[in-house]
């Protein structure tokens, strides 16, 4: 069998699960993992939720076209911010242009 990770045909059979389903553990990275799996956020990848996210479906919309848990959801959008670069930092003193943007301070009269 391949492994599921780094597609090396290096695994051998390690015991089994509570489900009675057979865990296989690679050689070449290390890792556990089964044939198959009964709940879908270990088959759904990354990507997914990212190109969800990016057509701007909510998180109980992305569990449910998934089919993963909401909780699961966050979890795996906190992962993926985590490993996200910071943007250029922005200088004070600096001047910016931003476009269409505009707030009050303190009242309505002082539009900025």
């Amino acid at each position: 069998m391949k492994c599921r990770h780094c597609n090396s045909s290096n695994t051998i059979k390690y015991g089994h699960q509570q489900n009675g389903k057979v865990r296989h553990h690679c050689k070449s990275c290390f890792r556990y993992f089964q044939e198959s799996y009964r709940y879908q956020s270990s088959i759904t990848e990354d990507k997914a939720i990212i190109v969800l996210t990016k057509e701007s479906c909510g998180i109980r919309s992305i569990s449910r076209i998934l089919n993963i848990s909401s909780s699961t959801v966050i979890r795996r959008t906190k992962k993926i911010a985590n490993g996200l670069a910071r943007p250029y930092p922005i200088v004070k003193g600096n001047c910016y242009e931003v476009d269409e943007l505009f707030t009050y301070v303190g009242h309505k009269k002082n539009r900025i």
